[in-house]
This record gives C-alpha cells, structure tokens and sequence, in this order.
C-alpha cells in the first residue's frame, strides 16, 4: 500500500508503530496528505455531536409544542433554519 493511501487508517490511529512512523515521515514531505489531515480533522470536529441540553426544550412549560426542530451546521455550530 502507498504511504497516501494509509491517510484514513492513520487518522483512524489503526496503523501499528512501524506503519505509523513511515507515514509520518511521508507526511512531513506530501503536501497533499498534510492537506487531506487537516481536512479530515476539520470534517471530524465538525461531526462530535454538541453536549446534550440540561432540559430537553419543547417537552414541557412553556414551550410545549412551539419547538419542533433546531438544526445546527456541523461546521460553524451555528443553528440555522
């Protein structure tokens, strides 16, 4: 297997010792796989779920039944309509 094409296996932290250490010699010189981790750590932080709320809002008080559905953009965390 190619150094490139162990990216995901090495993001994944499934490569062994010997596997992990020559690819991080390769990535210290590919400017493609050093653009591909940053973007697959991105893409990672964008997909961790955000803390669940202390109360669940629109089960009860006063906003029984006004909420139906808040979406948030998994990489700004900003909700959206």
């Amino acid at each position: 297997m190619k150094p490139c094409e162990q990216i995901l296996l090495y993001a994944q932290g499934e490569l062994n010792a010997e596997d992990k250490t020559a690819f991080e010699t390769h990535l210290k010189t590919c400017g493609a796989c050093q653009a591909e981790l940053k973007f697959l750590a991105k893409l990672d932080e964008g997909l961790t779920p955000p803390a669940a709320p202390q109360r669940a809002v629109g089960v009860g008080g006063p906003y029984r039944g006004r909420v139906r559905c808040v979406c948030v953009d998994v990489f700004t965390r900003t909700p959206s309509v």
